[in-house]
C-alpha cells in the first residue's frame, strides 16, 4: 500500500491501482496504516498547501463510522447498477471512493484513461466555472453590470460601493422614499453584499436579492429568490427578516442559508449560528424556531425540522460542491446553475445517491468525468448541452 500510495500522491497512479487503494481505504482495520502514511506524508517538504489541505481533510475524516459506512455501502452494491461493458459495480466504485472524493480527490477521479492505463489530464476545448458576475438593479434609477474582478458591493449612505472602495452609484436616502436595490446573479454567477445594517449576503447562482439602500421603521427587510448565505448584524431592537414566496425567516443576529429556487420544490433553512423564526406565508399561524445545526423545510404545508450537517448547505460559498447521499437530479441540477448548462436525458433521472465534496473551480468536463466514473452514465457535451446516456 506504501507504493500505492506514494503513486497517488505523485498523480502517477493508474486506474486499477487506485481501485486497489480505495478498496484498502475502505476497510475498517486498516485505519490506523492510514492515518500514519497520511500523517508521513503531511510532513513531506514538497506537497503543494492543496494536498495538504486534502491530507487534512482526508484525515479528519478517517473515523470507523465514515470507514463502516463506506465498508457497507460498497459490500451491498454490487447487487444493485453495473457500468456498462465493464462488470464493476458503480455504487461500489462510488462508495469507495467516496473517501478520496470528499477530499476532492479528483487528481485522479477528475481525468482519463489512456493506452499506457495512466490518468493524463484532457486537453479540450472545455466550459469555464461559474464567477463573480451580477447586475444591479436601482429603482427609479440604473442598471448596471458589475465588475467581475471585484467580490461584492457594500452600501454606504448615499451610495453603493465595490468591496475595494470604488463607486458604483449614488442612491437616494430621502425619508420620503427610500430607493431599494436588487442585486441579481445569472447562471454561471455568484456575488456579495455588505447591507447598510452591516449585515452580509452572499447570493448564489440564479439567485436575487431586493433590499432598500437604508433600514428604516422596526423591522430591516429584504427579499430573497433562489439561494442565500446570510451573516445578520445584531440588533434587537430591529428585527431582520427574509421574505420569499412561501416563508418569512425572522432573526435578531445570526448566521443562516435560504434556499428557495423554484425548481428545488421545497424551501429550505439551514442555520449556523444563533435562533431563527419560520414563518410560513400562507399561514402566519404556522411558525417553528430553529436552532444552530438544524434544518427546516416546508412540504405539503407543514413545517419540518430536522438536524444536518451544516457545511453541506453552505460550502457552495466557499467554492465547493458537497452532496451527502444526494441524488443524482439535485446534483445536475448545481451544476446547471453553476455552468450555465442544461442536462438532457431521455429517461426520468435516476437518484443514484453521491457523497463527497468537489471543487466549483475545475473546468466542466472534469466534474463530468468524476460524475462518469461515480454514476455509470456517460455524458457528452454539445455547446452547452449535456447529453447524459448509458
Amino acid at each position: 500500500m506504501v507504493d500505492l500510495f506514494r503513486k497517488y500522491l505523485q498523480n502517477n497512479i493508474s486506474r486499477t491501482e487506485l481501485q486497489e487503494l480505495m478498496d484498502y481505504v475502505g476497510q475498517p482495520d486498516n485505519r490506523a496504516e492510514m492515518i500514519a502514511l497520511i500523517r508521513s506524508a503531511l510532513t513531506d517538504d514538497h506537497i503543494s498547501p492543496d494536498q495538504a489541505e486534502q491530507l487534512h481533510q482526508l484525515l479528519d475524516g478517517l473515523d470507523s463510522h465514515v470507514l463502516n459506512r463506506v465498508k457497507a455501502m460498497a459490500e451491498g452494491a454490487e447487487r444493485k447498477v453495473w457500468i456498462k461493458r465493464r462488470r464493476v459495480a458503480y455504487l461500489r466504485v462510488a462508495a469507495v471512493l467516496a473517501v478520496a472524493l470528499s477530499v476532492g480527490a479528483a487528481f485522479y477521479l477528475y481525468r482519463h484513461e489512456t493506452a499506457d492505463n495512466t490518468v493524463q489530464i484532457p486537453q479540450l476545448a472545455d466550459i469555464q466555472p461559474g464567477g463573480n458576475r451580477a447586475i444591479l438593479v436601482v429603482e427609479g434609477g440604473e442598471t448596471i453590470v458589475l465588475d467581475s474582478t471585484q467580490l461584492g458591493v457594500k452600501v454606504e449612505p448615499g451610495v453603493i460601493r465595490y468591496e475595494g472602495g470604488a463607486l458604483v452609484t449614488q442612491v437616494s436616502e430621502g425619508e420620503a422614499g427610500i430607493q431599494y436595490a436588487t442585486l441579481t446573479t445569472s447562471r454561471g454567477g455568484q456575488y456579495q453584499v455588505t447591507l447598510p445594517d452591516g449585515s452580509n449576503v452572499w447570493l448564489n447562482a440564479a439567485s436575487s436579492l431586493r433590499y432598500p439602500v437604508r433600514f428604516t421603521g422596526d423591522t430591516r427587510e429584504v427579499e430573497l429568490e433562489g439561494e442565500g448565505y446570510f451573516e445578520v448584524a445584531a440588533n434587537k431592537h430591529q428585527p431582520f427578516i427574509v421574505k420569499s414566496k412561501q416563508q418569512a425567516v425572522e432573526v435578531l443576529g445570526t448566521k443562516f442559508n435560504i434556499n428557495v429556487y423554484e425548481n428545488e420544490g421545497a424551501p429550505a433553512t439551514t442555520l449556523l449560528e444563533g435562533a431563527v423564526r419560520l414563518v410560513q406565508a400562507s399561514d402566519r399561524n404556522n411558525r417553528r424556531e430553529l436552532q444552530p445545526g438544524q434544518q427546516a423545510v416546508i412540504r405539503d404545508g407543514r413545517i419540518q425540522v430536522k438536524p444536518v450537517n451544516v457545511s453541506y448547505y453552505t460550502s457552495w460559498k466557499d467554492g465547493k460542491f458537497t452532496f451527502d447521499r444526494i441524488g443524482l437530479s439535485v446534483v445536475l441540477r448545481q451544476i446547471e446553475r453553476w455552468y450555465d448548462v442544461e442536462f438532457e436525458y431521455d429517461k426520468a433521472i435516476p437518484e443514484v445517491p453521491l457523497w463527497g465534496t468537489l471543487s466549483r473551480n475545475v473546468l466542466l468536463s472534469e466534474l463530468l468525468q468524476a460524475l462518469e466514473i461515480n454514476t455509470g452514465y456517460q455524458f457528452k457535451r454539445e455547446g452547452r448541452k449535456v447529453i447524459m446516456s448509458q
